[in-house]
């Protein structure tokens, strides 16, 4: 007798799942929130899971790529980024704590880009400003 063929996305036996460690297995429990680490299905689960995450406000753009969000914004006076970014990022963490992903602020960095016409010959080291993820100062 020939088994019956597997459905190509079968998400049967995803909501429950044990932990392994140091050679013991614990007992099978519900996945409330997310998807599982290392299966096939991964990445393809967590980009619909997070497919409706809101556009932030209006000149903050948005890039997403596997597991990584990027907020971004480009603009000509200085003082107006970081409250803007920083609103952003307030949103966005709303978001994540309804849908319960965690975002980590150890993993998560703030890199400020100056262009300008007038070529320096040396960096100038600058403060750059500093935004918080979950009180934490990225």
């Amino acid at each position: 007798m020939t088994p019956a063929p597997k459905k190509p996305f079968d998400l049967s036996n995803i909501s429950r799942r044990a932990l392994n460690t140091n050679n013991s297995t614990s007992a099978k429990r519900l996945i409330r929130a997310g998807v599982p680490q290392g299966s096939t299905l991964s990445s393809l689960l967590y980009s619909v899971y997070t497919n409706d995450i809101p556009c932030p406000q209006i000149g903050v753009q948005l890039a997403l790529f596997a597991d990584d969000t990027a907020l971004y914004l480009r603009c000509s006076n200085f003082r107006q980024i970081t409250p803007r970014l920083q609103k952003a990022i307030d949103e966005m963490m709303r978001w994540f704590q309804t849908w319960r992903i965690k975002v980590n602020p150890e993993k998560s960095a703030a890199i400020f880009f100056n262009y300008s016409k007038i070529k320096k010959t040396e960096v100038e080291p600058y403060n750059s400003p500093t935004f918080h993820i979950c009180n934490s100062s990225i």
